[in-house]
C-alpha cells in the first residue's frame, strides 16, 4: 500500500460520481448506477453528496445551494421525515407506509448529508419531538440498529437534528439518550448484543456500529471496555458465517473495520493483530473494484434492494452506497494497518467516526 493507490483510487471514485449524474439535468440528480432503476432518486443525491465532501471536490457557484434545496423540499410537512416520490413503483408493500408520511432511515441519510455540508432541514421530526425522558429507556428498540424511528441508528440522528434546531427539551432528551446507551454496554464483550451473547457476535458488530455512531463518536465521548470491542471485533473477523471474503459484503466490511477502528483509539490493545487483519484485507477489497472505478454494494454486482425498496438489476458495476461504504471501509483500514499514510480523503457523515486522537 503506498500513496499513489489511493490517489489513483480518487481519481477512480471521483470519474465514477461524476458519472452518476442523470444527463441534461444540473448537479443535484443523481442515479445509483448505471443500471438503476430510478435516473433520479433522492437517496442517491444524498449519497452523492457525502462522496463530494470526502473526495473534497469543486462546486459550481449555486450546485449546493440547489442540491440542499430540492432535498429540503422533500420533507413531509407535518412528520418531519423525508419523502422521495421516485419511491412509487418500487417499494415493497410492507413498506407502503413510506409514500404517504416518509421515512426514518432515508431521513436519517439526508440529515447526516446536509450536515456534511453544514446545513440542515427546516423543520423538527414530529415523532422525537413527541418523546419525553421517562418514555425514552422503554420505547428506543435497543437491539435494532435502523430501519426504524425508534431504532437507536435512526433516531439517534433524528433527535441530534431535533436538538441543533433548538427543539424545546431536545438537548436532554439527548443527553438522557447518551446515558441510557452507555448502560446497555456488555462489559463481556464490549458490544451492544443482539441476542443472546453465546450467539456469533457479528450481528452485535452491526448493532454496535448502528449505536455508537451518533452518540459516542460524534460526540467524541469515549467508549469504555476498548479492549474487550477490540477482542471481539478481531474473534468476528474469524467467524465464516459474516466476515470471511466469502460472505462479506460492503455493509459487513464496513462495519466491522468501523466498531474495530473506534475503539482503537482508546487503546492499543492487539493493534498490530488488528493491522495484519487490514493489510490482508485491503487488497482484496482494492480487487473488487468495479472498470466503472466504483465499488459495488456485494463484490460481484450492484446493490439490488435498500431495505424494502428496489434499487437496480444488480449488475457487475459499481453504485453509489457500495463506493460511500468501501471508501470509508478503505480509509479506516488504511489508518488501522499503514498508519504512516495520510489517506487523501475524509470520512462520512452518515457512518460516523470518531476524531479523537
Amino acid at each position: 500500500m503506498n500513496l499513489q493507490i489511493l490517489d489513483q483510487l480518487v481519481a477512480a471514485v471521483s470519474a465514477f460520481l461524476e458519472a452518476r449524474q442523470t444527463p441534461g439535468m444540473p448537479f443535484g440528480h443523481f442515479s445509483q448506477c448505471a443500471h438503476a432503476l430510478a435516473a433520479d432518486e433522492l437517496s442517491a443525491l444524498c449519497v452523492a453528496l457525502e462522496l463530494w465532501k470526502m473526495l473534497g471536490l469543486p462546486l459550481k457557484d449555486g450546485d449546493l445551494d440547489y442540491a440542499v434545496s430540492r432535498l429540503r423540499q422533500s420533507q413531509h410537512p407535518e412528520t418531519g421525515l423525508i419523502l422521495d416520490p421516485t419511491w412509487e413503483g418500487r417499494i415493497n408493500p410492507e413498506g407502503a407506509d413510506k409514500l404517504i408520511h416518509g421515512d426514518s432511515f432515508f431521513t436519517r441519510t439526508a440529515v447526516c448529508a446536509l450536515r456534511a455540508w453544514g446545513r440542515r432541514f427546516p423543520r423538527p421530526v414530529a415523532c422525537v419531538s413527541q418523546m419525553t425522558t421517562s418514555d425514552l429507556p422503554d420505547r428506543i428498540l435497543w437491539n435494532r440498529g435502523g430501519h426504524h424511528r425508534y431504532s437507536i441508528g435512526d433516531f439517534a440522528v433524528l433527535l441530534l437534528h431535533n436538538k441543533e434546531l433548538g427543539v424545546a427539551g431536545a438537548g436532554e432528551l439527548y443527553q438522557k439518550l447518551v446515558e441510557a446507551t452507555e448502560s446497555k454496554q456488555d462489559p463481556a464483550t464490549g458490544l451492544w448484543l443482539e441476542g443472546d451473547p453465546a450467539d456469533a457476535l457479528t450481528p452485535s458488530i452491526n448493532l454496535t456500529f448502528h449505536t455508537i455512531k451518533f452518540t459516542f463518536n460524534v460526540l467524541n465521548r469515549p467508549l469504555r471496555y476498548p479492549e474487550r470491542i477490540v477482542d471481539s471485533c478481531l474473534a468476528a473477523s474469524r467467524d465464516n458465517r459474516f466476515y470471511s471474503w466469502k460472505t462479506g459484503y460492503a455493509c459487513n466490511d464496513l462495519d466491522l473495520a468501523h466498531v474495530l477502528y473506534s475503539a482503537l483509539h482508546y487503546t492499543d490493545h492487539r493493534r498490530e493483530e488488528a493491522a495484519g487483519w487490514a493489510r490482508e484485507r485491503l487488497p482484496m477489497i482494492l480487487s473488487v473494484r468495479k472498470p466503472d472505478g466504483g465499488f459495488s454494494f456485494y463484490h460481484d454486482r450492484s446493490m439490488d434492494k435498500h431495505y424494502l425498496l428496489e434499487v437496480s438489476q444488480s449488475k457487475p458495476e459499481g453504485d453509489l452506497w457500495g463506493t460511500l461504504m468501501y471508501m470509508g471501509t478503505i480509509y479506516m483500514m488504511v489508518r488501522i494497518g499503514y498508519p504512516e499514510l495520510s489517506v487523501p480523503w475524509s470520512t462520512s457523515e452518515v457512518h460516523k467516526v470518531s476524531h479523537a486522537s
